[in-house]
């Protein structure tokens, strides 16, 4: 039996624990707040009523902080993993991710030794057969590894609460140093998360940041390619299409589907089972000499689609016309053997709108260098097509007639400006992504894209949240591509809930 005494002294030792536990629930308040969601729980009388206790003391936990960032080599040996870590309802787990792909690889100049369809093309120079760019420096996984350490040091411990804030700190530790698709993939990671943690999509994170409505950005779908990724004379880059204005989201969206099958089709028919094969981004890509052919190629993939062009959608060309330019001839070569002065092409563009007026965007239609034909340009083709630029460059201001004919340097306000292009791992931290976009012009429009296939996930999110006027997207060529059509309108149907709930 047990002594007075020790009796005694574990009576004490309750008191002192009941005094202790007193004093920690009265600290967090837990009996004045387990009597309020009890009482809430009582009122409400839900059918799931442990699930709504779960709910409601989920609201009081503390906010998650970061705990570590981690990079996880991926099994192809290239491409490494970001993952934040966060203690969440008292487990330690990880709430965000995103992937930091390897740069691209050296892109060779494709050997163009066949012409229209397969057909051999001996007029070929061999002097096309060119060798490859120069390489890449290559970034490993180990590589990564440091930067990404880098920037976790500074983000030890902070809330998972503001975007900019997180970014800041990365942006200021000099890991983009190092690596900007690093910094770019932690920021992401730690957009991610706080999507998570919040239950909001990313866009409308990033909408926050920018105080703006997520808007519905013009998809433009990459369907046809030519240049360095296929064989032929034609050195245009790419085609697009898009929904025409008159269409309302969802539906351009099935269109872009609908005419993507369609053209598949069309190029086995005429090209064999082969020739529907898609390059990585989804886009098709056939001989061509000429333009011509892939405008016919696709007038016909749209007929047998049962679409027509403007009524349902419009065409776009990324002509590259960096990459056609010869330098010590001062010409392009949009063809190869065929040379065109800078105004001798601006001529070709406006008669090529003119006959199809359902081409209502050029991309890079003029080298950086060349400013004057430009400005020639933008007059020419004024509201009849939009022009897209992927490089820093200023064009001048247009100029005006004075009252005595004198030429003035105002703008022209009836000119409609160049559209800003961009590929978002471009960027620093999704932060710098989106100060870019609120410090241009409020009419300036900026369309953002992609270069690396391995985490465009995200790019719908950025593109609606940040205000994009476009988005450029893979082909829809198979089910993960067609997700990224389907997020555009998940998005913003979430967004509109969002804004009649509140």
């Amino acid at each position: 039996m047990e002594s007075r005494t020790d009796l005694e002294r574990r009576r004490l030792e309750r008191q002192r624990e009941k005094e202790k536990a007193l004093i920690y629930l009265n600290e967090n308040r837990g009996q004045a707040e387990c009597e309020k969601v009890l009482n809430e729980a009582c009122r409400v009388k839900p059918d799931d009523f442990y699930g709504f206790l779960a709910r409601s003391f989920a609201k009081l936990a503390q906010e998650p902080v970061v705990t570590a960032v981690e990079s996880v080599a991926c099994v192809d040996g290239k491409t490494s993993k970001v993952e934040v870590h966060c203690v969440l309802h008292g487990i330690q787990q990880v709430i965000g991710s995103s992937v930091c792909p390897p740069p691209p690889p050296p892109e060779p100049i494709a050997e163009k030794s066949t012409s229209s369809f397969g057909k051999r093309n001996k007029s070929r120079p061999s002097s096309e057969v060119a060798v490859d760019r120069p390489p890449t420096p290559a970034v490993t996984p180990e590589a990564v590894a440091e930067v990404i350490a880098k920037a976790a040091k500074v983000l030890m411990g902070k809330p998972l609460t503001n975007l900019e804030d997180l970014d800041k700190q990365v942006e200021d530790s000099g890991a983009e140093i190092g690596n900007k698709r690093a910094t770019m993939a932690v920021s992401l990671a730690l957009a991610q998360s706080i999507s998570q943690l919040r239950k909001e999509p990313l866009a409308t994170i990033v909408s926050k940041n920018k105080e703006r409505d997520p808007i519905c950005p013009i998809v433009m779908s990459k369907v046809l390619s030519g240049g360095r990724h296929a064989n032929g004379k034609l050195k245009v880059r790419q085609f697009y299409v898009m929904p025409s204005k008159e269409v309302d989201c969802q539906k351009g969206l099935q269109y872009i589907l609908r005419f993507h099958a369609s053209l598949g089709n069309v190029l086995s028919l005429k090209s064999g089972p082969s020739s529907r094969a898609t390059l990585p981004d989804g886009s098709y890509a056939p001989s061509l000499d000429r333009i011509e052919q892939a405008l016919d190629l696709m007038q016909d993939a749209l007929t047998a689609a049962d679409l027509e062009w403007d009524t349902h959608l419009i065409l776009g060309v990324n002509i590259d016309a960096q990459t056609c330019f010869n330098t010590e001839k001062n010409k392009y070569e949009l063809t190869v053997g065929q040379l065109k002065s800078s105004d001798d092409l601006i001529n070709f563009y406006a008669d090529l709108i003119a006959q199809k007026p359902h081409i209502q965007l050029l991309e890079d239609p003029l080298a950086k260098s060349d400013v004057a034909g430009w400005t020639k340009l933008r007059e020419r083709l004024n509201e009849k097509c939009t022009l897209l630029c992927s490089y820093e460059m200023t064009v001048p201001s247009l100029p005006s007639q004075g009252e005595e004919g004198e030429t003035e340097t105002e703008p022209q306000e009836d000119i409609q400006p160049v559209v800003r292009s961009y590929n978002w791992n471009e960027f620093q931290t999704v932060s710098h992504l989106s100060r870019t976009f609120s410090t241009s012009a409020t009419d300036e429009k900026i369309a953002l894209g992609f270069s690396d296939l391995e985490d465009i996930d995200c790019l719908v999110d950025l593109a609606i949240g940040l205000g994009s006027a476009y988005v450029k997207l893979p082909g829809p060529a198979n089910g993960f591509f067609a997700t990224q059509y389907n997020r555009v309108t998940e998005i913003l149907v979430s967004a509109i809930s969002d804004e009649s709930d509140n």
